[in-house]
């Protein structure tokens, strides 16, 4: 199955990464579907994604198509960060990578990235994803408007 809006995203937001020196031009990710994401965005609806070390491919759940574009695309920008900061789940560092990450994406300019409750329907059921990356609707018109040009 293939993730449509994922795709365009990230796409258009390594684009815009890397025309703005936030990553060098030659970085590249994929998004691809995963069916164990599926499952684990069943057992919590804020299971979106997962990577695996050594891979520039982000696993999404389905689900990932039916957020709002700054969840979308907040998610995404908090994923290219583990793969591009290579900050991948290390049991001696707890927690570690992720505030990493979470610095990155702060500091990315005029992400506007924080967290954020989201509602979205999943499998016929309206759910809520509590605490998941966003970034400001603003930046995801940047994002768009470099990646057109």
């Amino acid at each position: 199955m293939r993730l449509p809006q994922t795709e365009k995203d990230l796409d258009a937001l390594l684009n815009y990464l890397a025309l703005t020196n936030i990553v060098e031009p030659h970085f590249s990710a994929v998004v691809l579907h995963s069916i164990r994401q599926d499952r684990d965005h069943d057992k919590d609806p804020r299971a979106f994604c997962h990577f695996c070390e050594n891979d520039n491919t982000i696993y999404c759940s389905s689900a990932l198509e039916h957020v709002s574009p700054p969840v979308r695309m907040g998610i995404l920008l908090h994923e290219v960060g583990h793969l591009y900061l290579n900050a991948f789940d290390d049991p001696d560092v707890e927690d570690g990578e992720e505030v990493d990450v979470d610095d990155w994406a702060v500091h990315t300019p005029n992400a506007g990235y924080t967290y954020t409750d989201e509602w979205h329907t999943w499998r016929g059921k309206r759910v809520l994803a509590r605490n998941v990356e966003t970034v400001g609707p603003a930046f995801v018109e940047t994002v768009y408007e470099v990646y057109r040009e």
